[in-house]
């Protein structure tokens, strides 16, 4: 099931999405205010995957990828084996790339804190079951957004980022894997977004 307050939202895929990899994605957005009263509501297809998702499709299938993550570090080299791949985790920020093929970083990343300009991020939830239909399987994952600061705050892009383990140091680095712009979105003293993509495979 999507978390409760989207699940009356269309999530069906069109079927002339852009495919990427046997992959269709749709993105929801649902802004409410510090009431819980819906503010703004919508659903747009998504069809920004970067280089770095690319790349973790030749990781997966144990084909050697090159990847840069959000402090524009290269990594990955021929015979490379990555130790670990975390959880995915969504961000958001108030600018924009200009070709989110080669974004690596969100333009202007929204930080988590409390604080004038942040966010309070909620954890990333993934469905607990992958629903299929005919020959087509479905899952999504969501995150929630809180501004807790005292001032108003615009968002404009996000992001699903990886964690990765580096090989040699087990240190835990950042990578952008998909991007998205959307109109602008003000988010008042008390308001909360929630964003959920809903990736679609074999459409």
């Amino acid at each position: 099931m999507l978390y409760p307050h989207i699940d009356k939202y269309d999530i069906n895929v069109p079927e002339d999405d852009d495919e990427v990899a046997g992959v269709t994605a749709l993105l929801t957005v649902v802004v409410k205010d510090k009431h819980g009263n819906i503010k703004t509501a919508f659903t747009k297809p998504s069809h920004s995957p970067t280089k770095n998702f690319v790349s973790l499709l030749g990781v997966i299938g144990n084909v050697n990828g090159v990847f840069t993550n959000t402090s524009n570090s290269l990594f990955g080299s021929s015979g490379q084996q990555w130790m670990n791949i975390g959880g995915p985790f969504i961000a958001v920020g108030g600018s924009s790339n200009s070709n989110p093929f080669t974004a690596y970083n969100l333009a202007s990343p929204i930080s988590n804190g409390t604080g004038s300009g942040q966010l309070l991020y909620g954890s990333v939830n993934v469905t607990s079951t992958i629903t299929v239909s005919g020959s087509s399987a479905y899952f999504s994952l969501y995150s929630t957004f809180t501004n807790a600061s005292s001032v108003t705050v615009n968002v404009t892009e996000i992001g699903i980022l990886i964690p990765m383990q580096i090989p040699g140091n087990f240190t835990w680095t950042y990578f952008l894997i998909w991007y998205d712009t959307i109109p602008s979105i003000s988010l008042a003293p008390g308001d909360t977004l929630t964003v959920t993509y809903t990736f679609t495979i074999n459409p």
